[in-house]
């Protein structure tokens, strides 16, 4: 129970790791940013102090398009489904079903060195390639 009280008072007194920023990067781009995070840490950072995250999104079907696995009615054949034809779907359509973003989070909640972590986050993210 004490420990559910420690959580819960942690959260109202918003001590948690703190969102530093994130990137659209391969998964092989997660090493290259726990590293860059890790150098020059004259600013008394430690690579401990970070958490790099690496977040998927998708429709619930990897990369292939939601709308292809779905069935559509049409009023003069309601017992008839059949799927939605290439000129029937929105120009809004995304072309793209799946992505994953690296989240990088600071650790520690004191002011200073939250700032000093954004300022190296800032510092970190001008040399990593911008994503295609």
């Amino acid at each position: 129970m004490d420990k559910a009280k420690k959580i819960l008072k942690d959260i109202v007194d918003r001590k948690h790791p703190r969102f530093l920023g994130e990137r659209k990067l391969t998964e092989e781009m997660k090493h290259r940013w726990e590293e860059d995070l890790a150098d020059g840490q004259d600013d008394g950072l430690t690579p401990e102090d970070f958490e790099v995250d690496i977040v998927k999104f998708d429709y619930g079907a990897k990369s292939e398009d939601p709308i292809k696995k779905m069935r559509f009615y049409k009023k003069g054949t309601p017992d008839e489904a059949c799927e939605l034809p290439e000129h029937q779907k929105s120009v809004f359509h995304p072309t793209i079903f799946s992505e994953k973003l690296i989240r990088v989070y600071y650790k520690n909640t004191d002011g200073t060195s939250v700032k000093k972590a954004f300022e190296h986050m800032e510092k970190c993210k001008k040399q990593w390639p911008n994503p295609q």
